[in-house]
């Protein structure tokens, strides 16, 4: 949105970035972890998975069979990449996993081809409480050991979508404070702003926003650098 010229917004009717017309009514609309796909449920069972970038969707049912039945089914939890989707379905209190369309899976692996190889650890059950995704971690501040304090962090996946760090503030999300170009190896820093709340934020071509874990960090700046301020680029938006 902020990429549009402003006499490109004016003649829209509304900010929408794409318009994915669905085979029923949707009341809710939950994304992967990563954000390469999104499934939107409506009554009943019916689901649609969709891949936010090209429109590409496909409707399913989430328990493979009609609306007549009375079920309800609620998406609750949609792992990374080709991860699986977390469905309740009521009124018989069951979680079942339901895996993504295969016509949409060589959209997502491609989408995926870039990302760090999957880790050994063991991932948390999708029924369990422990897989509902979290925040990330507010970041500790930390003296750097030389030098004027400073706002330093790393950026890791697709850093190459990423033209600069951006920071917001103080006390506000659109007046620029300061940025930063990332060096090659994605590793950034800031100079310390004065004492306030900042959004930091980062931005691709022409500050058009990029996708990322977290998608932005909010810091209260005292007297003391912080580290620590990191960023997953997931690709461009």
């Amino acid at each position: 949105i902020a990429g549009r010229k402003p006499e490109e917004r004016q003649k829209l009717q509304d900010d929408a970035t794409a318009v994915i017309p669905l085979p029923f009514a949707a009341d809710s609309l939950l994304f992967s972890r990563d954000g390469d796909l999104a499934v939107a449920s409506g009554s009943g069972d019916s689901l649609a998975f969709f891949e936010p970038r090209t429109g590409a969707i496909v409707t399913t049912r989430g328990d493979g069979v009609g609306s007549e039945t009375g079920q309800e089914v609620r998406p609750f939890y949609f792992g990374h990449g080709l991860g699986e989707l977390a469905v309740a379905i009521f009124p018989e209190k069951r979680v079942r996993t339901i895996a993504p369309p295969s016509s949409l899976i060589g959209v997502d692996a491609k989408n995926q081809s870039s990302a760090p190889a999957a880790s050994n650890t063991p991932t948390p059950d999708a029924a369990s409480p422990t897989a509902t995704p979290r925040p990330s971690p507010i970041p500790t501040p930390a003296q750097p050991p030389e030098g004027p304090p400073v706002l330093t962090g790393r950026l890791s996946g697709r850093i190459d979508a990423v033209r600069a760090i951006v920071i917001y503030g103080p006390g506000s999300i659109v007046r620029e404070q300061a940025r930063a170009v990332p060096d090659a190896d994605g590793s950034w820093r800031i100079p310390l702003p004065a004492p306030g709340s900042y959004r930091i934020v980062p931005m691709g071509e022409g500050t058009r926003p990029v996708r990322s874990e977290p998608n932005f960090h909010t810091l209260d700046v005292k007297d003391r650098g912080v580290t620590g301020l990191d960023f997953r680029i997931l690709g461009t938006s």
